[in-house]
């Protein structure tokens, strides 16, 4: 993907963001980093849009001694998360954003302490303080009820605090609040080996070890300009497919779960389990950990390995398209998945 970098000041920002947003460049991600110890002197914000082939950087630097910058989620609310966690990790001050609770750090932690600037040590544990009160939005009304779930959920799920606001099917707001298992993965990088950081990055979450893992050689090899042999490139495009797959195949099932569909749940599960299995014949681990490594690959496939794939991913279309089948006609299914909790493709776009 071509890539263009563009520098602006931190005031001009929400402008030259509307305006790539205008011309259909769609937002992928804002970060934020330290750089007060090179030639920036400051700490630099960046967001990345994207359009057919093309990536552009809108880069600013933020002085340590004024850490503030024109909001973008005045323009896109895609962006609301990304800026409060760079305020939460960093200090950096949004200018205009509507909502600047906690989100990463939760009430415990301490005001004005920021663990992701340079000068935060690594190996020191973090006194916590009272907690603050959670404040939330809140819907009243008659026929309207919360409905508290989690943080601790059944099964194998991450915490995760969700408020519902509800009135019968109609949720009209929830309210989620995670990152009850925020490890510092981003601050246990700093310092360590090339090799120890691919290690730590297929780690970042278990049903992403391809896709970090992946993310993270791309980043190597464009810094020290590394080509990656052709059959290297055609294993990682494969490893990330079954990944892909499993993940997709689990989420059919999750969805009937959500709707209290066990038909559809025990069967999502049960190939999801199958196509794990056959991840952990061919590369040795059922995450496919272990398999992408900067500059190539890990592990290589045989001939056996290529007519075992082959028969496994056959026998799998051909079950799950018997399981949607009867996924797609049930009533109860179509109720919840049509007719309920409908979201228009505008606004999906507007949150993505």
């Amino acid at each position: 993907m071509n890539r263009e970098v563009m520098r602006v000041g931190r005031h001009e920002l929400s402008a030259v963001c509307e305006n790539l947003l205008q011309q259909d460049w769609e937002l992928l991600t804002m970060v934020a980093s330290d750089e007060r110890d090179l030639p920036a002197s400051a700490f630099v914000i960046r967001y990345f849009f994207a359009q057919n082939n093309l990536m552009k950087v809108i880069e600013s630097s933020v002085p340590a001694a004024e850490p503030t910058y024109a909001s973008v989620t005045r323009v896109t609310p895609a962006a609301a998360w990304y800026e409060r966690e760079a305020f939460d990790l960093f200090g950096l001050y949004p200018i205009g954003h509507p909502d600047l609770r906690p989100l990463v750090l939760h009430e415990d932690w301490p005001q004005d302490v920021y663990p992701l600037r340079k000068d935060y040590p690594l190996h020191v544990a973090q006194p916590r303080v009272q907690g603050r009160d959670w404040d939330y939005p809140k819907v009243a009304g008659a026929g309207v009820f919360e409905v508290p779930v989690g943080p601790i959920h059944a099964g194998v799920i991450e915490p995760g605090h969700f408020r519902f606001q509800v009135m019968g099917d109609s949720v009209l707001h929830l309210e989620a609040k995670l990152f009850y298992k925020h490890r510092g993965l981003e601050k246990r990088a700093e310092g360590i080996s090339l090799l120890q950081g691919r290690f730590l990055a297929e780690r970042t979450c278990a049903v992403c070890s391809v896709s970090h893992a992946l993310s993270y050689a791309h980043a190597v090899e464009q810094i020290s300009a590394t080509e990656v042999p052709t059959r290297a490139r055609f294993l990682r495009s494969l490893f990330a497919e079954l990944e892909r797959l499993y993940n997709h195949i689990g989420d059919i099932g999750n969805l009937c779960a959500g709707i209290g569909f066990a038909y559809g749940s025990n069967h999502g599960a049960r190939l999801k389990e199958q196509l794990m299995q056959l991840n952990d014949s061919l590369t040795g681990h059922r995450y496919l950990r272990g398999t992408i490594v900067p500059g190539g690959v890990a592990r290589d496939l045989t001939e056996p390995h290529r007519r075992q794939l082959e028969l496994e991913l056959q026998d799998v279309k051909q079950q799950l398209h018997e399981i949607v089948e009867v996924i797609v006609h049930q009533d109860t299914v179509r109720n919840r998945f049509v007719n309920t909790g409908i979201l228009s493709s505008q606004a999906a776009r507007r949150l993505a």
